[in-house]
């Protein structure tokens, strides 16, 4: 039986999705044992460190999956804020807009997408240097009355794309 979805509507209403690499993957020690993690030992000073490393590529696949299937499974009604703590890029921006676009459409109240900057740009075939970084469309917030919800928009490691009649 699923009680979570028998629970009364308002309780639903002050939910605050928060979807951080250890939020979401688990702690250190368990990314540690799936692989994600990588201990490297270090020298600061000629003092030894182990410093501890996440490959982003092994679980970037996995964190996007579990996000998605937390939006899809949501059955309330207003979200209060939507916090996405993860290293996203341009090749992931049908997705990351289909999760704004859901936030949206719960009445969000704050908007975090915080794209932390690991690899923002890449090179091209000409040697040219092509940013990596996802691009916001605004036109994103006009499908929706955002502009009575929405509070609080923070971006990190984000175009913001302007509309062309702003």
């Amino acid at each position: 039986m699923d009680y979570i979805s028998e629970l009364p509507d308002d309780i639903f209403r002050r939910i605050h999705l928060n979807f951080d690499v250890h939020n979401v993957l688990g702690s250190k020690e368990e990314l540690l044992k799936l692989g994600y993690l990588h201990e490297v030992i270090e020298y600061y000073n000629d003092e030894e460190a182990v410093v501890k490393y996440l490959d982003w590529s092994l679980c970037g696949d996995k964190f996007i999956k579990l996000v998605d299937q937390s939006v899809n499974s949501f059955r309330g009604t207003k979200i209060d804020s939507f916090l996405v703590n993860f290293k996203l890029y341009h090749k992931q921006s049908s997705t990351i807009d289909q999760w704004i676009n859901f936030s949206l459409s719960k009445g969000v109240e704050r908007i975090d997408l915080l794209f932390d900057d690991g690899m923002p740009y890449v090179y091209n075939e000409h040697g040219d240097t092509v940013y990596n970084r996802y691009k916001l469309p605004f036109g994103i917030f006009s499908n929706f009355n955002a502009s009575t919800t929405l509070k609080r928009l923070c971006l990190r490691v984000v175009e913001a794309l302007k509309l062309e009649n702003m």
